[in-house]
């Protein structure tokens, strides 16, 4: 018959799995959700063992233990401990629990624990009947000894014993006879049987013989010791002695000892003790292993970024001549062209600017991945932004004769955000609504600024083919096509709204997405509308004068600083080291009737500013010799060219790379790669 098991956990599953399995096993079981419950089921039941988890709110497992303890400094309880936490464990047992079990808690691991508790329990109850029948009267002491099942046996005053029951010589290995001369009951034992020293070590011995004489004599003592079985073999014992004395004069008599063997006990706490160790080893190697790979994984994100800027930078260069060329084609700078040489110029732009798109797409997705890209917030107007939106998208509309709508409830709306992101997210979801859209169809853009909620909407609508319901889930993953056969209708990488989701979150808002198949679909970006604050600017003072500007000026002064007496009109001062970029960059410029004088080393731009004394600088800021951003501090720091407008180019390849020109005294930036327009555009504010 098994002990009644108290099961308290607060989690219901676990509590119900216990239930079921133990009630399998014949167990008959109680259960507490918390540990308020678990104790007073203690109270009203008293199970014999109690199975508690230690993490639970309120009232813990180490609560419940103690409570439990108070009521029976002798109960079961066995504390479930969180998988692989020896430390708990370890707390667990020193808190007074019998045992413990780790989650995920194993079939094998719970009955060898129950089994042991069982045995625990049964040795108690085994040494109180003993310790009841010590206590009663001698003819009832003789029938509880022989058939106890623990060993119990009397010493005499000399060490030798008197008399030992069945189990105690079976435990040993003797017969009763071997142990014992005459086996005669309390008090009339004889001598001429063994010594108990006989049984056990000389230091174990002296130990018994230190408790038993002076004041030991008349106190009771259990602790563990061995004893010798008879074929040499050490067994782990449980030692219960109590004195024998006369009733007369209360003089020793001997004693009365009862004898548990708790080998098995002893090698399952030591296996026990093994099995921590080797869990806390466990613990350790996958420590290690885990920071090894964190370790690689660093490295790994590392070598990405490195590898995406140097590529890019790679493919940007080609792609600015490419593009730049062919629009200086294509404006017939250079001569007129046919119908099919327009065309191939046509075709050759347009492949160069998808290929520039799928670059930036996976460029910005990669940085927003590694976090490694902030947003720069500032008031601004959110009409101007949807309607530059809406300009970008307007050409490739018209192509396909597509209608476009624009509504917003109020055109003073001002947001305090990305400018440059809010315009990213909502070109790319437009586009797509181009992209979608068959020709003759129709898009929109609808802004909707909710005071109440303080949020702006911003739904992007089209006519199109729609999507389907189960695909929905799928559209915000990156490099997701719903349409991934290689001879899709629709170009593209799969992630535009991976990148909408991404920066719309980055503002702390959200993106939803409403769709009917072959009727159209409804995207809308939600963004927090906040108090608009201006963003501080950053301050620069200049720098410390440096050995390149001081032997610059001392250069220009010594006679070779008239150059600019000889150009005329707007002089353009063109730092830039790649020959490809340097033609385009020339053409663009002579186009729009500027003198350029072009730079290709770093260290020379100083000198040659304060040479030519030209109206604006354009400086590309990866430069051989000394770095652009330094070339613009150098700038700077001479009085005289203090004022002259610079802009910085950059490929976008470092991160911080446009904060950097900046903070250095650029006026303004352009990414690579650059068109006619947008050079012009910038020269011409600046002038």
């Amino acid at each position: 018959m098994h002990e009644t098991i108290l099961v308290v956990d607060d989690d219901k599953r676990i509590l119900q799995t216990f239930a079921r399995n133990l009630n399998l096993a014949g167990y008959s079981v109680l259960t507490a959700s918390d540990g308020d419950g678990g104790i007073q089921v203690y109270k009203d039941q008293r199970p014999g063992i109690v199975l508690v988890d230690i993490r639970m709110p309120r009232v813990s497992g180490f609560e419940v233990l103690h409570a439990i303890r108070a009521l029976d400094a002798q109960a079961e309880v066995i504390l479930v401990t969180g998988h692989g936490d020896v430390n708990m464990a370890i707390s667990a047992l020193r808190a007074g629990a019998s045992d413990f079990i780790p989650k995920p808690v194993e079939q094998e691991t719970l009955d060898a624990a129950l089994q042991r508790a069982e045995e625990r329990l049964r040795l108690r109850r085994e040494l109180r009947e003993a310790q009841e029948a010590l206590r009663a009267s001698e003819e009832h002491y003789r029938a509880i000894t022989e058939t106890a099942f623990v060993g119990v046996a009397i010493i005499s005053e000399n060490g030798e014993l008197t008399f030992v029951n069945e189990a105690f010589a079976e435990m040993l290995g003797y017969s009763r006879a071997e142990l014992v001369a005459s086996n005669t009951p309390v008090p009339h034992y004889t001598t001429g049987g063994m010594s108990f020293a006989e049984l056990t070590s000389p230091q174990e011995y002296a130990r018994y013989r230190n408790m038993i004489t002076g004041e030991g004599a008349k106190l009771r003592h259990q602790y563990e010791t061995a004893l010798l079985h008879k074929n040499g073999t050490p067994l782990n014992v449980l030692f219960s002695a109590t004195p024998l004395q006369e009733e007369a004069n209360g003089r020793y008599q001997g004693t009365l000892a009862v004898i548990s063997d708790i080998t098995e006990l002893k090698r399952a706490e030591a296996a026990l003790q093994e099995e921590r160790a080797l869990l806390a080893q466990r613990v350790a190697e996958r420590t290690a292993e885990l920071s090894a790979a964190n370790a690689e994984l660093a490295r790994a994100a590392r070598l990405k970024d490195e590898f995406l800027a140097s590529t890019s930078h790679e493919l940007r260069t080609p792609l600015n001549a490419i593009l730049g060329m062919s629009e200086i084609l294509r404006r017939e700078l250079y001569g007129s062209l046919n119908t099919r040489q327009h065309k191939y110029v046509h075709t050759i732009e347009e492949s160069g600017q998808h290929l520039l798109n799928l670059i930036n797409d996976i460029l910005d997705l990669s940085k927003i991945e590694a976090g490694k890209t902030t947003l720069q917030l500032a008031p601004f107007s959110v009409a101007e932004v949807c309607q530059g939106s809406l300009k970008l998208i307007q050409h490739s509309a018209s192509e396909k004769r597509i209608g476009i709508t624009f509504t917003i409830n109020d055109k003073g709306i001002v947001l305090n955000a990305d400018k440059r992101r809010l315009k990213q997210i909502l070109v790319n979801l437009l586009s797509n609504a181009v992209k979608f859209t068959p020709e003759g169809g129709q898009i929109g853009m609808d802004v909707v600024g909710d005071h109440t909620q303080g949020v702006v909407k911003f739904t992007i609508w089209d006519t199109g083919i729609g999507i389907a319901p189960e695909n929905g889930a799928r559209l915000f993953r990156p490099f997701i096509q719903l349409d991934s056969s290689l001879s899709r209708q629709h170009e593209g990488t799969g992630l535009g709204l991976a990148l909408v989701y991404r920066l719309t979150k980055m503002h702390g808002g959200s993106v939803s997405m409403e769709s009917t198949l072959n009727q159209g679909s409804h995207f809308t970006v939600t963004l927090p509308w906040l108090d608009t604050e201006e963003t501080p600017s950053v301050e620069n003072g200049p720098p410390e004068t440096s050995e390149t500007v001081r032997a610059a000026r001392l250069k220009a002064a010594s006679g070779t600083n008239n150059t600019r007496a000889h150009l005329s009109g707007t002089v353009v001062l063109l730092a830039e080291d790649n020959e490809s970029n340097i033609e385009t960059f020339t053409g663009y410029l002579r186009a729009a009737r500027h003198q350029v004088v072009v730079v290709r080393d770093g260290n020379e731009v100083l000198e040659r500013a304060l040479e030519t004394r030209p109206d604006i600088i354009v400086m590309d800021i990866h430069l051989p010799g000394v770095d652009g951003v330094e070339a613009i501090r150098a700038i700077r720091a001479e009085g005289t060219l203090r004022e002259i407008p610079i802009i910085a180019v950059t490929a976008l390849t470092m991160q911080g790379d446009c904060e950097r020109c900046l903070g250095a005294g650029a006026n303004t930036y352009l990414n690579k790669p650059i068109s006619l327009e947008e050079m012009t555009r910038s020269i011409n504010a600046q002038l």
